[in-house]
């Protein structure tokens, strides 16, 4: 794929994620049959590239992004704080400062089994229903300021992730690095 298709096809599935809230894979499958580009040749705009087309989109179109991003990465902190025995870890478009309406609170968190983290969730309160995310079994609920969060459980055994060397350029946050970038001391 040349640089100007892989370039229109990253900004329209932008473009269709801000308009639509769907998810970047399904906005790039859309985008990739309006401008008539198969799916083998679509796969080659990833995730990352979406990222920066949402990026440059978000710097022209919405001049309120910072607040929101702000306050979803509160309410992150504020989840994380409550799952802090799990080793917390933001993921996704709010740990790289790309968010849209529709953008929920990716945790990656530490356990040997989901029933320890619902059992914890219950014990806060907190509902939640099982779902599928990224090709995983996750715990999906809103939290106190009604953003959804999904949570995606490592088993401590399994912590080793294997991925593309782009998908490990991604960004991770901890409870700390939050804090430091919200401008908050540790409570």
């Amino acid at each position: 794929m040349d640089r100007r298709t892989r370039l229109e096809l990253s900004n329209l599935t932008a473009r269709l994620m801000m308009e639509s809230g769907v998810s970047w894979l399904d906005a790039r499958a859309k985008a990739a049959r309006r401008l008539g580009i198969p799916p083998g040749l679509a796969s080659q705009v990833d995730e990352v590239d979406v990222r920066d087309a949402l990026r440059a989109h978000q710097s022209l179109f919405l001049p309120n992004e910072p607040a929101q991003l702000h306050h979803l990465r509160a309410a992150a902190l504020h989840v994380m704080k409550l799952l802090a025995d799990f080793g917390p870890v933001l993921v996704g478009a709010i740990a790289e400062g790309v968010v849209t309406a529709h953008t929920p609170i990716e945790l990656v968190i530490i356990a040997d089994s989901e029933k320890d983290v619902e059992h914890r969730l219950l014990s806060a309160g907190v509902g939640y229903e099982i779902v599928s995310s990224r090709g995983a079994q996750a715990v999906q609920f809103r939290c106190a300021e009604s953003e959804p969060v999904v949570l995606i459980t490592a088993n401590i055994r399994a912590r080793r992730v294997t991925s593309s060397r782009r998908r490990e350029q991604a960004q991770r946050l901890n409870i700390q690095q939050l804090e430091h970038l919200l401008g908050r001391t540790a409570e």
